[in-house]
């Protein structure tokens, strides 16, 4: 828990500072899974013995990956047995219910819908034959999400440009603020508009 608390101290510091490349690193260290997948692991068998929903065991992991108090358990069980989370399936459940899904759209053809190119005029989405497409939602007003927009079609869609079509969908509720973006910054990739992601 403590090593948990203190790697994401650092990444909100490099957060605060604007400084994206260190908080991608931090976010997507080893040490930071090893912490990660420990903390769950003992939150899972928390949850399991106390038949705790996904959506407490979730409130629990933030608060306590934040503070690094373990000691605020029982208290947090007791508030989150209430009726805001009783409506979540079990853990077991939801697993079961994602895992049917999963089998389910294996070899599935991605769905086609309506956005808007770098021209602003609509455009159609479809899956690109042949290729597996790394789509990433983002929105201008996330640091972090345009970050990862910019080194995606360095690191994936250049490197891969063979297998792999990067598209980057905006969600902006406003198109103009999308388009002087890509005006002043150029990614890489296809890039498209859904306003305020609505399909």
């Amino acid at each position: 828990i403590t090593k948990l608390k203190n790697l994401n101290k650092q990444a909100q510091k490099a957060w605060e500072k604007d400084s994206m490349t260190l908080y991608h690193t931090i976010q997507t260290s080893a040490a930071m899974r090893e912490a990660t997948q420990s903390w769950l692991g003992k939150l899972h068998t928390f949850a399991k013995q106390h038949n705790t929903s996904p959506a407490a065991a979730i409130a629990m992991y933030d608060y306590i990956a934040t503070t690094g108090n373990e000691e605020v358990l029982p208290t947090l069980l007791t508030e989150l047995k209430g009726d805001r989370v009783n409506e979540f399936p079990v853990t077991q459940t939801l697993k079961k219910t994602a895992k049917v899904y999963q089998k389910s759209i294996i070899g599935k053809s991605f769905p086609a819908f309506q956005t808007y190119g770098r021209a602003g005029k609509p455009e159609y989405f479809f899956s690109t034959t042949g290729k597996k497409i790394f789509i990433l939602f983002w929105s201008t007003d996330d640091k972090y999400s345009a970050y990862l927009n910019k080194i995606y079609d360095a690191g994936v869609a250049r490197k891969n440009k063979d297998s792999i079509s990067f598209v980057a969908i905006c969600l902006d509720d406003d198109i103009n603020t999308w388009k002087q973006y890509l005006r002043s910054k150029n990614p890489g990739g296809r890039q498209l508009y859904l306003r305020g992601g609505v399909f």
